[in-house]
C-alpha cells in the first residue's frame, strides 16, 4: 500500500487525518507530523525522514505537506535529495480523501495518486455564492 506522511505547522496535520477518518474509515500506512511552536526544527525533520521511511513498504510514499516555502514543506524537500517519494503542498480535505480512495484503487501508483491529489485539490475550491447564486437562477 502507498504510503502517506502529512506534513503540518501545528496540529493541522493529526486534524485533517481525524476528519478523513471519519468520512472515509480508519487509515493504515499514515503518519502525521506537526511543527509547533518552539520545536527543534532539525529534530522536526529527523522525524519526518524516520516516518518517510517507515510508511515506505515499496508501494510509493506521497508526502503532503501545509504550505509551500513553510518549514515543513522545506524540511520534506531536503529529503527528496536522498529518499524516493513524492511531495505536494497545499493539503486540505478533498486532497487527503482522493489519496485515501485513491490508494486502494487497482492499478494506481505513487505517480498517479500524486497527479491525482493534485488536481483534487484544485476542484476541491469552490466559489459556493455564485454555485447558490447560479442554482436559483437556474443556471449551470
Amino acid at each position: 500500500m502507498i504510503g502517506v506522511v502529512i506534513a503540518s505547522h501545528g496540529e493541522l496535520a493529526d486534524t485533517l487525518l481525524k476528519s478523513a477518518e471519519l468520512l472515509v474509515g480508519k487509515q493504515t500506512n499514515v503518519k502525521t507530523c506537526g511543527l509547533n511552536y518552539g520545536d527543534d526544527i532539525s529534530r522536526f525533520g529527523e522525524i519526518l525522514g524516520n516516518y518517510i521511511d517507515e510508511v515506505d513498504r515499496g508501494d510509493g510514499v506521497v508526502v503532503l505537506t501545509d504550505i509551500f516555502g513553510g518549514s515543513p514543506c522545506n524540511r520534506a524537500i531536503m529529503h527528496l535529495r536522498n529518499k524516493s517519494f513524492f511531495c505536494v503542498s497545499g493539503v486540505n480535505l478533498p486532497m487527503l480523501l482522493d489519496v485515501f480512495l485513491g490508494r486502494e484503487t487497482l492499478g494506481v501508483n505513487a505517480e498517479n495518486l500524486y497527479n491525482r491529489c493534485y488536481e483534487s485539490a484544485i476542484e476541491g475550491i469552490k466559489k459556493v455564492n455564485g454555485i447558490l447564486n447560479n442554482s436559483i437562477k437556474g443556471e449551470k
